[in-house]
């Protein structure tokens, strides 16, 4: 069963595992972010159609505070493409990513250049019944549910472009 992923779902995962330790720690831990792995969406979970998503370039951080609050800075690249008319866009998608604790939920608040690929159900703009993709670039927030990786919440201040119109 494909697992519900998107780049920032894949950075939440990556820094979940940090949380606990970083909440007994003093001082912020910092090292370099792990860059999620290829993935193939199927048609129709963030686009009409099949999309593949690869890294270009990490040249990211993240810093864990004792908090439990990430914050992911750093240059990023992101190549998309729409695999049935092998159309691509490479964008710069490494905006400021801070990951904040809220209750038993997590808070991401992104200043800068992201791609969101919302599943269908998601909060998100568009027709949340189905799959859609968006690069923006701006203020972007939102609350996601760690457990099933489900967007709550969204709210978004700034340039929105459609990925999947600009892949058809």
């Amino acid at each position: 069963m494909l697992r519900r992923v998107t780049l920032v779902v894949v950075m939440l995962a990556a820094c979940i595992a940090s949380l606990v330790t970083a909440a007994n720690a003093a001082k912020p831990i910092r090292n370099p972010f792990v860059a999620p792995p290829p993935t193939t969406f199927p048609a129709g979970l963030v686009c009409p159609f099949e999309v593949y998503v690869e890294t270009v370039e990490n040249r990211q951080t993240q810093t864990i505070f004792s908090d439990g609050t990430i914050k992911i800075t750093g240059f990023f690249s992101t190549r998309v493409v729409n695999t049935e008319n092998d159309e691509e866009l490479t964008l710069v998608s490494g905006g400021s990513v801070r990951l904040s604790p809220e209750g038993a939920n997590l808070r991401v608040e992104i200043r800068g250049p992201i791609i969101f690929f919302f599943f269908p159900g998601d909060a998100g703009p568009g027709d949340t019944s189905v799959g859609r993709s968006y690069y923006f670039h701006g203020h972007t927030s939102g609350v996601v549910d760690p457990s099933t990786f489900a967007g709550l919440s969204f709210e978004h201040h700034g340039v929105a472009t459609d990925l999947c119109a600009a892949l058809a």
